[in-house]
């Protein structure tokens, strides 16, 4: 049963094979096409089909050529007219391509050109009577390619450059070369080869080139660009692997410099010479050669002295020309301790040397000229002590200047160059300053108990020349004053004081002495020790006092409270101009009787700059105008601010909460900085107040003093005279 059963299957299957392939139809190797009895001219599937059509380019004819041919499976029962369209055929290019409209027969009628068009798409309608009797076919025609085309170098020439220093294989340039066959194909496929070095070298074959890369490589050592810059190369480039069609190009490859060169010094050695004493000074310079490349790092110069410099009294430096050195004096040079220098100095280049190169050297020989210098004194300054009135004669000082100039046997003379009391003389041999007349320490010109004297000393060169030399003469009485804690006014003995002449005093008595002094006592009383003089009760300085205790208690003192208040009320002032104004434009529609304000705060400001300028600089008149200007601002801006609280004028209705509170807040605002402005007011006219009551008065801080007597020959006395208010 299970034979019979597999069996039947088999002979289904077989049958229906056959009915499927019993009417297919095979034309000239196309696929098979398969036929059935269908209504006219309406078919559902297409039953022909062609394969892409190779056609090789540059085909030499006959034309018209046979391709192939399409055949309809119904055109044993129709007529079957064939028409072929597209690129080639009915469009641009036009007539490649033709077919017979009776046979299906498809012809080329000219040479192909693959690098113009490789592809032709076509199709190809068959109707019957205008009538589509099959599906449209889709024709492809692949143009072949052919080796029709030489390869092109993509410039000619080519430019490349190479170090002089590079190494074996070292690649520096490449040759590119374009087939316009079809790519990665043999007629494609380019090789390149070295045919001719134009350019003769050290070797006759200095470059190779990769057949595939085109990369140029350095084949052997010893490029020099000073003995050939350029060279020429002939490339060839072939296609089909190097066998087939072939063109050259040339590549010009330049030798670029590289330091193997070693500047060289034009002399070797070399002498100068240069004044001692001089910085700065150019001594020499010196001039190098060099083969490498002009202009570059590889010939500009630097130079460095490698001996003969160890007290860094020269250096050298490059020039503006690069390949010159120039040697100066760093330090100032002596003739009687160095009078001679041997420097040897190296020459090397800005870039690095490429190779191992031997440096050029120069050894200069510097002479050190004699100049005549001036003698000096050492120390400078001398100070001496003497008394008070020293002996017509005796020797103040014992001056010796000492000349450098040891090789010339040159004499020392000296002079008094400022004497002004014309108390000193001097030996112009020996230097010995002696008096020669009466020293008075009284004198004006005793400074700061020092009498300086100018004192020259020269030599015999006719060029005269000298040094100064300062002398301190300081006069210390034979009896200086002591002084002991507490209020006591130094007197010296032997001082007798005037008859006072002022009222209340006892003239009658010669040891009580009544004296109006400043507050100052300390310094008044040494006015009296040294200058013998009695200060007068009211006199110019102490008017200037007076301002000047004024002006410190308010630019130092009071300084900073007095700026920040002008600061502030002068700012507050400012606030409240803008909230018054606002408020009443927000309120009372701008009404002018409500900004009563706005006057007094312009006062404000102004007594605000006021104070700001009293600070800086004051004097009584300034603080007068201070205070008035402030007391009449306390004046307008209470009452004003008094008018404008209790104005019954209405204001216009507020129509949201916000406008409402926005004018009680302007208000509030004017009436608290109108109330800063005063307080300030009132605080700086306190200031003023306190400054010219404690310092404007011309009386203040008087002070009496009772005269001590006290032998000279008495060292347990007083030695001072007890302060005692008046």
């Amino acid at each position: 049963m299970e034979m019979m059963f597999f069996l039947c299957k088999f002979l289904a299957a077989a049958s229906l094979l056959h009915s499927c392939f019993k009417n297919t139809t095979v034309d000239s190797g196309r696929e098979p096409t398969e036929s059935k009895h269908v209504e006219p001219f309406r078919r559902k599937k297409r039953e022909w089909v062609i394969p892409d059509i190779n056609v090789p380019e540059n085909d030499s004819g006959p034309f018209p050529k046979f391709m192939t041919k399409i055949k309809s499976s119904s055109e044993e029962k129709v007529a079957i007219t064939y028409q072929l369209v597209g690129p080639g055929a009915d469009k641009a290019p036009e007539g490649v391509f033709t077919m017979d409209r009776r046979s299906g027969a498809l012809y080329v009628t000219r040479p192909l050109d693959r690098e113009k068009i490789s592809r032709y798409v076509l199709l190809a309608h068959a109707t019957v009577k205008g009538s589509k009797a099959e599906e449209p076919m889709k024709l492809v025609i692949n143009v072949v390619d052919q080796n029709d085309n030489v390869p092109e170098c993509t410039r000619t020439p080519f430019y490349g450059n190479v170090s002089e220093s590079a190494q074996v294989g070292e690649s520096f340039m490449s040759i590119t070369a374009e087939d316009k066959d079809a790519p990665n194909t043999d007629n494609a496929d380019i090789r390149y080869r070295l045919k001719t070095q134009k350019t003769h070298g050290p070797k006759d074959k200095m470059f190779s080139i990769n057949p595939v890369s085109g990369l140029i490589s350095t084949m052997a050592v010893g490029l020099d660009r000073e003995m050939q810059s350029k060279y020429e190369l002939i490339i060839e480039a072939a296609d089909m692997a190097g066998e087939g069609l072939r063109t050259t190009c040339t590549a010009i490859v330049s030798i670029t410099d590289s330091n193997d060169h070693a500047p060289r010094f034009t002399f070797t050695s070399v002498s100068a010479s240069t004044p001692e004493n001089e910085v700065g000074r150019e001594v020499l310079r010196l001039t190098v050669t060099d083969e490498d490349d002009l202009g570059t790092p590889n010939t500009n110069t630097k130079y460095t002295i490698v001996s003969g410099n160890q007290g860094g009294h020269f250096s050298v430096k490059t020039g503006p020309w690069k390949m010159e050195g120039m040697l100066t004096t760093a330090k100032a040079v002596d003739f009687e301790r160095d009078p001679m220098f041997t420097l040897l100095l190296v020459a090397t280049n800005d870039a690095p040397f490429s190779k191992s190169v031997s440096t050029s050297t120069c050894t200069i020989t510097v002479t050190v000229l004699d100049q005549n210098e001036p003698p000096f004194f050492k120390p400078p300054l001398i100070h001496r002590i003497i008394s008070e009135e020293p002996p017509l004669g005796s020797q103040v000082a014992d001056l010796r200047a000492k000349d450098p100039d040891t090789s010339r046997h040159q004499h020392v003379r000296y002079a008094l160059h400022s004497d002004p009391a014309r108390w000193l003389a001097i030996d112009k041999n020996t230097g010995s300053i002696t008096v020669k007349g009466n020293m008075d320490r009284e004198s004006p010109y005793i400074k700061d108990n020092k009498y300086t004297v100018l004192v020259l000393a020269y030599d015999n060169d006719p060029t005269n020349l000298t040094t100064e030399q300062t002398t301190y003469i300081l006069r210390v009485p034979s009896h200086p004053p002591t002084f002991l804690p507490g209020k006591w006014l130094a007197t010296s003995p032997g001082w007798t004081p005037p008859r006072p002449k002022s009222a209340g005093l006892n003239s009658s008595t010669p040891a009580t002495l009544g004296i109006v002094m400043s507050e100052n006592m300390f310094q008044e009383g040494l006015y009296q020790v040294y200058f013998k003089e009695r200060p007068q009760t009211r006199t110019a300085e102490q008017e200037d006092l007076h301002h000047a205790r004024i002006h410190r208690w308010f630019s130092s003192v009071v300084n900073t409270r007095l700026l920040v208040s002008g600061v502030v009320q002068f700012l507050s002032g400012a606030v409240c101009v803008l909230t018054t104004v606002c408020h009443s434009c927000v309120s009372y529609d701008c009404s002018v009787a409500m900004t009563m304000p706005v006057w007094s705060s312009l006062l404000f400001m102004a007594a605000g700059c006021v104070a700001i300028e009293v600070q800086r600089k004051a004097n009584k008149l300034k603080i007068i105008i201070l205070m008035g200007v402030h007391l009449l601002s306390l004046l307008v801006g209470f009452s004003l601010l008094l008018a404008y609280c209790l104005s019954s004028q209405q204001s216009h209705a507020l129509n949201t909460r916000k406008q409402l509170v926005g004018s009680y807040v302007a208000k509030g605002s004017a009436v608290a900085f109108t109330l800063l402005c005063l307080l300030l007011s009132l605080y700086i006219v306190l200031l003023s107040w306190r400054g010219l009551r404690r310092y404007g008065s011309a009386t203040v801080h008087v002070r009496g003093y009772d005269r001590v007597m006290q032998e000279p020959d008495d060292d347990r006395g007083p030695l001072m005279e007890r302060v005692d208010s008046v």
